[in-house]
C-alpha cells in the first residue's frame, strides 16, 4: 500500500555493528504527519529511538544500538517500527536483522 508509512531499511537480514552510524529509511506515501522509531527485540519493544520526526523526511540517522541513554545488547532478533504519531499507522522490518560487535 503505496498510501502507508513503509519502512525500507533495515529490512530483515542486515548486520549492523553497535555504535556505528546507519541511516533508518522509510516511504511516508501520503502521510505527512510526524512519526518515531523504536527498536524492538521479538516481539517485545525494547526502547524508542527518536519520536516526532517528519515522515517526509524518510530518514533517520542512528548511532547503532542506541535508545533513550542505553544501547542494545548484541543480538540476531531485532526490528524496527516506523510509527505515526497519531497511531494511524505503522510498519515493522519485514524480517529480523542483526546487532554485533
Amino acid at each position: 500500500n503505496t498510501s502507508q508509512l513503509q519502512l525500507t531499511s533495515p529490512n530483515g537480514g542486515e548486520s549492523w555493528v553497535l555504535g556505528t552510524t546507519r541511516a533508518i529509511t522509510w516511504t511516508a506515501g501520503t502521510f505527512r504527519g510526524k512519526v518515531k522509531l523504536s527498536l524492538y527485540n521479538k516481539a517485545t519493544k525494547v526502547g524508542e529511538i527518536a519520536t516526532n520526526i517528519a515522515a517526509t523526511t524518510g530518514t533517520y540517522t542512528w548511532r547503532v544500538g542506541a535508545y533513550g541513554t542505553k544501547t542494545a545488547p548484541v543480538g540476531s532478533t531485532y526490528a524496527i517500527r516506523v510509527e505515526a504519531l497519531d497511531r494511524t499507522q505503522s510498519d515493522y522490518s519485514d524480517a529480523w536483522f542483526a546487532l554485533k560487535n
